[in-house]
């Protein structure tokens, strides 16, 4: 599914803007679907063991992929640790969920501003909404946009399953959704801090790994 989604995006630059509309919801709809039938979204199935999964890796990968979605108009900068951070994730969902929110903070900036992609590894989760703060280590994803921001009304909707703000045509209510069952089903958390009209950041939290297997999963990831 991921490598589908990204397909379609890559080319979106391609497609006449009155096509960009019929595009962009099919996409995700199609992403959406393929990931639910195979368990991976709003699953509980109990036991599930995912591979290890470099986020390093994945997100330098994916770079090229968000830049050419967002357009020329959007700045687009990815700050890495220098250390490889491991998680225990399906990569094709992470890439999912990562391009899903990208798409949204392309929308949010209406085509122009700045999306930063962080990634930080063995940190804390704090205390966020009424989740207690946990030592971890995490592994920590963060997309910062400058864009509309979101309304306070409507923040405590955003991930419900076609929830949406936009006018018909230009979203399905799925991307947020999608991406936020898929880091759940990693033991993982996501929180939105926005601001109208300032713009929004979106961080994730995954456990990371630590010990053996890392060298291993080098190894897997690169011969991907």
């Amino acid at each position: 599914a991921g490598a589908a989604f990204s397909t379609v995006l890559i080319n979106w630059a391609r497609l006449r803007r009155a096509r960009r509309q019929y595009a962009l919801p099919i996409a995700v709809q199609g992403a959406f679907l393929a990931c639910f039938a195979s368990g991976g979204v709003f699953s509980s199935e109990p036991g599930r063991v995912f591979s290890l999964a470099c986020l390093c890796f994945i997100m330098g990968m994916q770079n090229a992929t968000i830049t050419k979605i967002s357009g020329a108009r959007i700045r687009v900068v990815t700050e890495m640790p220098d250390a490889a951070c491991f998680v225990h994730a399906d990569r094709s969902q992470f890439e999912t969920a990562l391009v899903n929110m990208a798409v949204n903070a392309r929308d949010a900036m209406d085509g122009e501003g700045a999306l930063t992609l962080r990634l930080a590894c063995g940190v804390a989760k704090p205390a966020i909404r009424g989740h207690a703060e946990a030592p971890g280590p995490f592994a920590a994803v963060s997309l910062a946009d400058t864009g509309c921001g979101i309304p306070p009304e409507a923040a405590g909707r955003i991930f419900e399953p076609f929830y949406t703000t936009k006018q018909v045509g230009e979203g399905t209510g799925l991307g947020l959704s999608t991406a936020y069952g898929i880091i759940k089903q990693t033991g993982g958390y996501i929180f939105c801090d926005s601001e109208v009209g300032k713009g929004t950041c979106f961080s994730l939290y995954f456990p990371a790994h630590v010990g053996a297997g890392a060298q291993d999963a080098v190894g897997q990831t690169f011969n991907h």
